[in-house]
């Protein structure tokens, strides 16, 4: 990404109209730019055609779409592919597409390394090197080859989503939303990953385990989703086409 060019991606409709207003256009100019990143998954800003050469101009100025394409990427035997994403800060994040039949689960990051450091995952071995912005999860999204042929989207990839809460719940209100990308069905489903194990065997493979029980981890982001309006409480996860 350009340095000193701020991602249009991950930003609500809210600070979409906030920003064309600050440009001097009309409110309404952030709705259009909503359809053309979330709807129609654009990569330039000179692709959002409905908007004038010279407003596409004054953006440019300022921001930019804010996707990176995977670095690299492993194919195995049974179709599942693992992608490099490069992130803002100049780290990288594995991605991994899984098809199945007619579904199509993509499993995204949401941190560089882990601080959990649980027994049985490979990712807390490597240590932490810092939380994924929204933008750096949502371009796993949107920046993937087989964005289309997406079902699902589960944050079960490197990092903890509980230790990144404001920035996944950021995500999932911008998948939730009725701008959201357009896919070859029209009824698709984003999970958020609650890993329900049972408490005693979670406090033996998680050093925190001891100290946040599933139960309280699980009512607190209950809490901050209900603010956002993005999260059935009576099943705690996120539903919408992606």
């Amino acid at each position: 990404m350009a340095e000193n060019k701020t991602p249009l991606v991950a930003m609500t409709l809210d600070e979409l109209k906030n920003a064309a207003k600050e440009l001097g256009m009309p409110a309404f100019t952030g709705a259009q730019m909503a359809k053309w990143l979330y709807g129609k998954g654009v990569r330039d800003i000179d692709e959002m055609t409905n908007l004038s050469k010279a407003n596409r101009e004054k953006l440019k100025a300022r921001y930019e779409v804010g996707g990176m394409d995977p670095i690299d990427c492993q194919k195995s035997v049974d179709g599942t592919i693992k992608y490099l994403f490069p992130t803002a800060s100049g780290k990288f994040v594995e991605t991994v597409y899984i098809p199945d039949g007619d579904r199509a689960t993509l499993c995204v990051s949401s941190q560089v390394g882990c601080k959990m450091n649980c027994l049985f995952c490979q990712t807390g071995k490597q240590g932490f090197e810092g939380n994924l912005t929204a933008a750096d999860i949502l371009n796993q999204i949107y920046s993937l080859p087989e964005r289309e042929k997406l079902t699902n989207v589960v944050f079960m990839g490197q990092g903890e989503p509980m230790d990144n809460l404001d920035n996944v719940l950021r995500v999932t209100q911008v998948l939730t939303a009725d701008y959201r990308l357009e896919s070859e069905e029209n009824h698709r489903e984003q999970r958020g990953s609650e890993k329900q194990t049972e408490e005693i065997p979670r406090r033996e493979r998680l050093p925190c385990g001891d100290k946040h029980a599933f139960a309280d981890t699980r009512t607190a982001r209950h809490a901050d989703a209900g603010r956002e309006g993005n999260v059935d409480k009576r099943r705690g996860v996120a539903h919408a086409p992606v």
